[in-house]
């Protein structure tokens, strides 16, 4: 497994390749849950690319919001899958971007969403994830394991 993080750039040459969308603890107390996606990716021996939008464990976040968001939006462009894992709390992780980014890639067929049973304000994203048939599960193992299904 080769794991990307924001701004660095992708080497060509796995065929599969996951980004880890959902919100970003933003204290430096929190704890990013992708650091518990990474170690279930580990554990089931994915050989694949996964790009993480965030700086590299220790760095802080010290470059310019469009050149991160640029960032994003290429590796969600080409990654073969997109897995959204919404953690959704109002007061630590409300996830505001990350309905917008479910809106805009809903419809790419690339995606498994997740989200905790107890995630707050999550009718709307759960409507289209049922409508549109998204594979979706409420632990973030059980989402990590989907999103290699099909590889």
């Amino acid at each position: 497994m080769k794991v990307i993080y924001s701004l660095e750039k992708r080497p060509y040459d796995a065929l599969h390749s996951v980004f880890l969308a959902g919100p970003t603890p933003r204290g430096k107390q929190e704890v990013s849950w992708r650091s518990a996606a990474l170690y279930y990716f580990q554990y089931f021996k994915f050989e694949g690319q996964v790009f993480v939008p965030e700086p590299l464990p220790g760095k802080s976040w010290d470059w310019d919001y469009a050149e991160q968001v640029e960032w994003e939006e290429e590796y969600l462009r080409i990654a073969t899958k997109i897995l959204f894992w919404i953690p959704r709390t109002l007061d630590k992780m409300p996830g505001f971007t990350t309905n917008i980014e479910f809106g805009r890639w809903c419809d790419s067929g690339k995606l498994v969403v997740g989200w905790p049973s107890d995630a707050v304000k999550m009718r709307y994203i759960e409507h289209y994830v049922k409508k549109l048939e998204i594979p979706s599960a409420h632990t973030l193992v059980q989402t990590v394991k989907l999103s290699l299904s099909g590889e």
